[in-house]
């Protein structure tokens, strides 16, 4: 539990980060390209993706406007769509959507 409390900080601070470090016209700046390797360090995690993806769901509700379009960028860019379809298409998806 202590792990998951640490890497959910560290994974809204990031978000945070990202979100701030946005520049108008540029598809993603320096600083969002550097927070983004951080990001896919923790991807081949289950426990680190589940909870970087329920950190994402619980700030999307916070933010409006264009950081919400930010945060789906980061979202297509971490490949994070990808995992929920592919759990969706396994032989238990019915335990997808009960938790």
């Amino acid at each position: 539990m202590k792990k998951n409390l640490k890497h959910t900080e560290f994974v809204e601070k990031l978000l945070i980060e990202f979100l701030y470090a946005d520049e108008e016209g540029v598809k993603f700046s320096s600083e969002q390209k550097k927070i983004l390797k951080k990001f896919k360090k923790g991807l081949p995690s289950k426990r680190k993706r589940k909870i970087m993806t329920a950190t994402f769901f619980d700030l999307r509700q916070e933010v409006s406007g264009e950081m919400v379009v930010t945060m789906q960028k980061l979202v297509y860019k971490l490949g994070l769509l990808e995992y929920a379809v592919k759990k969706l298409k396994s032989k238990k998806w019915y335990l997808v959507l009960g938790s």
